[in-house]
């Protein structure tokens, strides 16, 4: 009698995890290996095409130190008279990385605005921080703005490497109407489907003063974004530059009925607070505000015109007397007999050109041109030359003189000399705000 030996027969196989990271074991097992004849069957693994071990009833291996790449597993079974080669493949997807098994979604993005606040037509500049992937995928970071519905009405899609934390910058003017905006943020890694979904911010669109947004830098009202503790104001946010504390004062008080019943700002004599870093030339400044004693500085851009620097300022000498100044060209005007403790608010606009009379001051109070009627040039007059300075509200500087008792509620800086026209709309509009009336 002949005897023929036969092959063993071909193994299927299945590996666990079948998407791992680096330092993390696979294991793979075979089943189905077995002789007809009843011998011994050694299995033979190989990864990526080389053997890597073999043996005897070895129907388990354990693949350790995977590279990061695709990789693919085989078995094939053979006895000790003859080798039969067979079995099947495995395509196990090795990434980097060292915590847990399988894919994971990205970290959570963050998206932070550069302001909430923004004026109709200007431009909102938000960043994003993706914190990374935990397996080092690719992220896929899509941004989105939503009206008040959730009705997507932008979005932002891009790609950014998932090694690590990766932020990046976007900016739109897009926004054609005032109202409230929600940016959202996601992002998904290129392995899968795998997301998570990052915070939200609300953006407040809002029509700028008048409708005047040319020039604008500036725009501070104590109906929104006053940061208080308790009833101390802490920061005064807004469009553009905000204030903030002031070297050498305390910082004034919020008062929800401070201007006509209106949300207000008060200053009691030893308060003060200043919006650094404005640099102007030609410009026009605004200022809802009451006075309730001896004035003292209503607003000053740098320090002691006196002595020579080229600020502007707004200034009650006296009880009747209001001044404009920059540099050292002053010029006066005569109010009615103790009108700044009348506690009467008021709308004042100072606008300088740096060209003709009084180097190109004028005063406006609700609407109207005053005359001003005193001349004195201590320094020459600057010009429209730029001049980069903090503007300080309430207080000179470090000074302990020249303090303001009263209130303010509105402050809205244009680094240009507005026109007649544009003045009178930003009057109207700051007048209804304080419930204000005499305005042309």
């Amino acid at each position: 009698m002949t005897f023929t030996n036969r092959a063993p027969s071909t193994p299927s196989i299945s590996c666990a995890p079948t998407s791992v990271l680096t330092s993390q074991n696979i294991v793979c097992t075979a089943s189905g290996g077995t002789d007809p004849d009843g011998g011994s069957v050694t299995y033979d693994w190989s990864v990526d095409g080389s053997v890597v071990f073999s043996g005897v009833g070895n129907s388990v291996a354990t693949i350790t130190n995977a590279l990061p790449k695709n990789i693919s597993a085989f078995v094939r079974t053979r006895d000790g008279q003859t080798t039969a080669l067979g079995g099947e493949g495995f395509s196990i997807y090795v990434q980097q990385g060292n915590l847990n098994w399988g894919n994971r979604p990205p970290a959570a993005p963050v998206i932070s605005g550069s302001a909430q606040t923004i004026v109709h037509g200007g431009d909102f500049t938000a960043t994003i921080l993706s914190p990374g992937d935990p397996e080092g995928h690719p992220v896929f970071v899509v941004t989105t703005v939503s009206d008040q519905g959730w009705n997507i009405l932008w979005e932002d899609r891009r790609w950014i490497s998932g090694v690590g934390p990766q932020s990046f910058s976007i900016s739109t003017n897009w926004f054609d109407y005032t109202q409230i905006f929600y940016l959202g943020v996601q992002a998904y890694d290129n392995y899968d489907t795998v997301h998570v979904t990052g915070n939200t911010i609300a953006l407040n669109v809002v029509a700028p003063p008048g409708g005047v947004s040319t020039g604008l830098i500036s725009w501070l009202r104590a109906d929104t974004l006053v940061s208080t503790s308790g009833s101390n104001v802490t920061s005064w946010g807004g469009i553009g530059v905000g204030a903030t504390s002031a070297p050498g004062v305390s910082m004034p008080t919020y008062s929800a009925t401070g201007m006509n019943n209106r949300p207000a700002i008060i200053f009691g004599g030893a308060n003060g607070m200043r919006i650094p870093g404005l640099t102007l030339g030609a410009h026009t400044v605004f200022m809802t505000f009451r006075a309730s004693g001896p004035v003292g500085i209503i607003w000053e851009h740098g320090r002691l015109v006196a002595e020579g620097d080229p600020g502007t300022q707004l200034f009650g000498s006296s009880n009747a007397t209001l001044y404009v100044a920059r540099g050292g060209v002053v010029s006066g005007q005569n109010m009615p007999e103790n009108w700044s403790t009348t506690n009467v608010p008021r709308v004042s606009t100072v606008r300088y050109t740096g060209v003709g009379t009084f180097g190109g001051a004028s005063l406006r109070l609700n609407g109207t041109l005053q005359s001003l009627s005193t001349y004195i040039d201590r320094t020459g007059n600057p010009g429209a030359s730029l001049y980069t300075q903090d503007l300080y509200l309430g207080h000179r500087n470090t000074a302990t003189v020249f303090r303001m008792t009263g209130a303010i509620s509105e402050v809205v800086v244009y680094n240009r000399a507005l026109s007649d026209a544009e003045m009178l709309l930003v009057e109207r509009a700051m007048a209804a705000r304080a419930l204000i009336a005499g305005v042309p």
